[in-house]
């Protein structure tokens, strides 16, 4: 359940309606079916090194242990730093979308009942936040399904006004807001949105059978992306023009576009509940985003990259001192939004985590393809040394695309920081859309300099594989399960996947 919902947030929520607003309907589809097809290619390469190195710290150990620490360095930290300014974005949101009911709230005292929420959810026990997370990942995907199938109805002329939708607004306004440079600009928001698939790597370390549980994971996840985020773009851009001044960044007030499509079809009721809905699905990805930035601190800080003090735990197993510290990071960007608009503020944080997040799947690439020449390198080939190992499908041609199409889309990201879609090109707009990537290059080369490690990655012949190496042949229950579902019935197999 945390793979299938737990990245399902404002990004879907509220971020494709200011994706729709910039770039149109076209625009938008194109962008989440390119991350789509990104993510399938990036999961791939990802479960083949998680089947292997099933470990907490995921990709960071695999950028620090196949290509070089001061990657892992960089990327580490910039997992924290991307995780609180998700937490930010929610906490945004949250005061965005209480807006809705036009009662008179302050901004700060929206976002305090969100902090006091999210704050106590992590710091009770860790069944406790599991059991949370699980009812609330629940409900985002079940609120999800509901809205396709409401979506689909209203298409088809069943809504109270009986009014059917032909897919005329991509003729009229149009299927491209602003051109090329209006789909650039969506790119970032839909990796804003989509960001998170990585985490299935990051609980690796805490799979029984990273064998079976891990491949199933990533040949489900490209089907999750497009149900949940290419499909209901498609079916939101039927409904709603981007034209809409209740789109994120219009005239009129802020809202998501799930309930913009609801109350242009005059269904009444439905939107308020909704809008709770959405309430509690932003409170659970702030949840999740201040536990996913407080175990990679920890993490960070167990192989020494990070102060010690933040590597200690209680006797539940939770990182109290990282907890606090990335709690009190978080507070003070959530309070940014007090002095500035919802949707400015909005658009500077999931700029900055979009951003972040095309680096680490760019990273998950590297490591692969480190990993698969250093096996060349020392004669070894962990891909058929044992039985149940997983290829992915068409190296190196496959990874290749996937780098090269999750490259371009950080560039365009770059090139709408420089040229803004409204206004001139300036340093407080390009900072405040692309600092990930001098903060990245600024992380990584302090390391350089600091130890002096002149070189741009381990040699492929120094490269150590046995460390964290799970083999088959020690794990002899993992065996007789895997040879037991392999025995199943092909339905059965299918059936499995249900209850994954």
């Amino acid at each position: 359940m945390i793979a299938i919902g737990s990245n399902i947030g404002t990004g879907l929520f509220i971020g494709t309606g200011s994706a729709l607003k910039r770039g149109g309907p076209a625009a938008v589809v194109i962008a989440f079916s390119c991350i789509s097809i990104a993510l399938y290619l990036m999961m791939a390469s990802l479960t083949e090194l998680a089947v292997h190195y099933p470990v907490s710290g995921s990709f960071v150990s695999y950028a620090s242990r196949f290509v070089d620490p001061a990657l892992g360095f960089a990327v580490g930290w910039q997992y924290w730093g991307c995780w609180i300014a998700v937490f930010a974005v929610e906490a945004t949101a949250f005061a965005i979308i209480i807006d809705y009911w036009n009662h008179p709230m302050p901004t700060a005292a929206a976002i305090t009942i969100f902090l006091g929420i999210t704050c106590f959810i992590n710091f009770m026990p860790v069944r406790a936040f599991g059991e949370a997370e699980f009812y609330t990942s629940s409900i985002k995907v079940i609120s999800v399904i509901m809205f396709i199938i409401v979506a689909l109805v209203l298409i088809g002329g069943g809504g109270p006004t009986g009014q059917k939708y032909d897919g005329s607004y991509w003729l009229d306004p149009g299927a491209f807001a602003q051109g090329f440079h209006g789909m650039a600009a969506v790119f970032v928001t839909a990796a804003f949105a989509c960001g998170g698939i990585e985490i299935v790597g990051v609980i690796a370390g805490e799979s029984a059978s990273p064998r079976h549980n891990i491949p199933r994971a990533a040949k489900t996840v490209w089907i999750r992306i497009f149900i949940f985020y290419v499909i209901t773009c498609i079916l939101i851009s039927i409904l709603v023009p981007y034209t809409d001044p209740n789109l994120l960044g219009g005239t009129d007030v802020n809202a998501s576009p799930f309930i913009v499509a609801i109350k242009r079809a005059s269904i009444k009721a439905l939107p308020d509940v909704l809008n709770a809905i959405i309430l509690i699905c932003v409170c659970s990805v702030g949840t999740s985003s201040l536990y996913a930035s407080s175990r990679m601190l920890l993490y960070m800080s167990t192989v020494g990259m990070a102060p010690r003090i933040f590597g200690k735990t209680d006797r539940q197993g939770r990182p109290i001192t990282a907890l606090i510290l990335t709690t009190l990071v978080g507070v003070g960007l959530s309070y940014l939004n007090v002095s500035k608009t919802g949707a400015q503020v909005f658009g500077w944080f999931s700029s900055l985590s979009g951003t972040g997040f095309f680096i680490f799947w760019l990273t998950i690439f590297l490591c692969n393809f480190r990993w698969r020449a250093a096996q060349k390198a020392q004669g070894v080939d962990m891909l058929h040394e044992e039985q149940y190992t997983y290829r992915q499908w068409g190296y190196p041609v496959a990874p290749a695309i996937g780098f090269l199409l999750v490259a371009f889309m950080l560039i365009c990201n770059g090139y709408t920081s420089i040229w803004p879609l409204s206004g001139s090109p300036n340093a407080t707009n390009f900072f405040a859309n692309y600092l990930g990537v001098p903060v990245f290059i600024f992380m990584w080369a302090g390391w350089k300099l600091w130890h002096r490690t002149w070189w741009f990655c381990i040699p492929s012949t120094q490269v150590d594989l046995s460390i964290d190496r799970r083999r088959l042949r020690d794990h002899p229950d993992e065996k007789e399960f895997l040879d037991e579902y392999t025995a199943l019935p092909r339905w059965k197999k299918v059936m499995s996947y249900i209850t994954f």
